[in-house]
């Protein structure tokens, strides 16, 4: 729950691959570009824009979704994988 941004090596049948996760707030999307603010409710890390492929499964809310559908301010994570890119965002809890 408190990862920000992490690089990983992880091990698979054909050998090592690198793993990226980045994980904040939408600050916007603009076509295939999301903007985001890494950090905490608190505080923040730094302001990134990843490029999206256009294979990315996107989740919204826990359901499928395209990129155009997140919002600013929702929470997202970002999975970046050699093959696979996964986007997955929720709206934060009013309160």
């Amino acid at each position: 729950r408190r990862t920000v941004h992490a690089d990983l090596v992880v091990a698979t049948k054909q050998g090592f691959v690198n793993v990226t996760i980045d994980r904040g707030k939408v600050a916007s999307v603009s076509g295939q570009q999301l903007t985001m603010t890494e950090g905490t409710k608190k505080q923040t890390y730094k302001t990134i824009t990843l490029t999206i492929p256009s294979t990315a499964k996107v989740r919204d809310d826990r359901h499928a979704a395209s990129l155009s559908a997140l919002r600013s301010g929702q929470r997202v994570i970002v999975v970046t994988a050699p093959q696979r890119t996964r986007v997955i965002a929720r709206t934060p809890r009013s309160g």
